[in-house]
């Protein structure tokens, strides 16, 4: 069997699925993203930086914009469905960039 090797040339974007909380809901709702990969000097800028300017410009969806290419729901993953997202799931978005930012850290590896 082959020893398995490290990729110091990983794909441009990885999935990862986020348990979406619902108001009143009787279970979260697993959704799909696909994230875009970060190198750790590129993850550290886009904390520091990117982020404060996307939400002065455009608010949570700039956020997930930069975060995320698509999902795995029926409305197209674009700007006027993850505004109407960000309304109707309050949170959601936390939610979402503390998954991403465990993926790119590698934290969900061996659970």
């Amino acid at each position: 069997m082959a020893k398995p090797k490290l990729n110091f040339a990983p794909a441009p974007t990885f999935c990862a699925t986020v348990q979406i909380i619902g108001q009143g809901a009787p279970a979260p709702v697993p959704v799909e993203f696909t994230f875009r990969y970060r190198t750790k000097d590129q993850a550290i800028a886009w904390e520091a930086d990117e982020i404060p300017a996307l939400h002065a410009k455009g608010g949570n969806v700039a956020v997930l914009q930069s975060m995320a290419t698509g999902w795995d729901q029926d409305p197209p993953f674009d700007a006027d469905n993850l505004a109407l997202f960000d309304q109707c799931y309050m949170g959601a978005i936390k939610q979402i960039r503390d998954e991403y930012k465990n993926c790119l850290l590698g934290a969900r590896l061996g659970n």
